[in-house]
């Protein structure tokens, strides 16, 4: 535990200790910000340089073909703010996979086609 000006920090030493800990927060109905587990987190993967014509579903399909199963990916487009319009589409990709995936192991996955 540590206290900051305005504002009391904790930090648990389990995911069990974090989750009732939790709970009683809640059930208090206290005002908090909780930082999720590393467990929880989604790690993602830029991939710059790749035509802005190749579709989406191609990369995501190639992507499937090299084991890397249940990932989300976008392209970063350019769009006027106010009318939300499309005027192009970066050559950049972003690559979210699920919580717990080895980013180590979808590296040597994507970079081993290069």
């Amino acid at each position: 535990m540590k206290s900051q000006s305005h504002r009391l920090l904790l930090y648990t030493k389990s995911v069990t200790d974090y989750n009732e800990l939790l709970t009683e927060i809640q059930t208090d109905k206290l005002t908090y910000h909780a930082y999720p587990l590393p467990d929880a987190i989604q790690s993602r993967l830029v991939l710059k340089g790749i035509p802005h014509n190749v579709p989406v579903e191609e990369l995501q399909a190639e992507l499937t073909v090299q084991k890397l199963r249940d990932v989300k990916m976008s392209q970063i487009p350019k769009t006027v703010t106010t009318t939300q319009t499309l005027i192009t589409k970066y050559t950049v990709f972003i690559v979210t996979f699920q919580p717990g995936t080895d980013i180590r192991e979808a590296l040597h996955h994507t970079m081993g086609e290069v």
